[in-house]
């Protein structure tokens, strides 16, 4: 599957998975973390603008709100619409239609896709709202995962860290509080420079 696609529920197999389920099984190394504030925040954004992290279409207006990014990885000769609901009559959030855009160039993917009929005040609120809701980093957390991922040699732009980016990262690492780290495979090692938080260990490791 592509990194910014997700297959359609009818596909999954996992149609008797519970939310409450799905909350057990967060990730215990998910790098990313969010305060009651931030959630308090995000929960009043669905409530009033909807999920806004696929591709969102103001039919009213004729501009992409959010996906942008998304839209321009797609091969446009092999894409199709289909939609799981339709409504003539926009509802509290603002939707009219959601569905999906099929990707089938290569490895057949499925984008969410939603239309809404919002006026151009509200647009505006849903594409700040879009990529202001993420939370935070957790600092270690997130170098410590870094850091192995690219001394195994993985395509970090992939991940979404330029070479640039990820040096920066790493190199603070020895500000930080020490942690439990994972050494570096010796054949994996390559030309930058870090520094193991946990016990000054310094090594070198190729980010891609």
């Amino acid at each position: 599957m592509g990194i910014f696609s997700r297959k359609a529920p009818a596909e999954s197999g996992l149609e008797s998975m519970t939310v409450t389920e799905l909350r057990e099984s967060a990730h215990p190394q998910n790098p990313r973390r969010i305060t009651q504030d931030q959630l308090d925040r995000l929960r009043s954004s669905v409530e009033k603008y909807g999920d806004l992290s696929g591709i969102v279409y103001n039919r009213r207006t004729g501009h992409v709100v959010c996906g942008h990014q998304r839209l321009k990885i797609m091969d446009a000769e092999h894409t199709s619409f289909q939609f799981s609901s339709e409504s003539e009559e926009p509802d509290d959030t603002g939707s009219v239609a959601t569905g999906w855009i099929i990707d089938s160039a290569g490895e057949v993917t499925h984008h969410p896709y939603r239309v809404v009929d919002v006026d151009d005040q509200t647009e505006h609120e849903m594409m700040i709202a879009a990529n202001a809701h993420g939370g935070d980093w957790q600092a270690d957390v997130l170098r410590h995962q870094l850091a192995t991922l690219a001394a195994a040699d993985v395509d970090m732009g992939a991940v979404g860290f330029a070479d640039e980016e990820l040096a920066r990262l790493l190199k603070r690492a020895a500000d930080e509080a020490p942690g439990e780290f994972k050494d570096a495979e010796p054949e994996a090692l390559g030309v930058t420079e870090y520094q193991c938080p946990s016990c000054s260990h310094e090594w070198n490791g190729k980010p891609r």
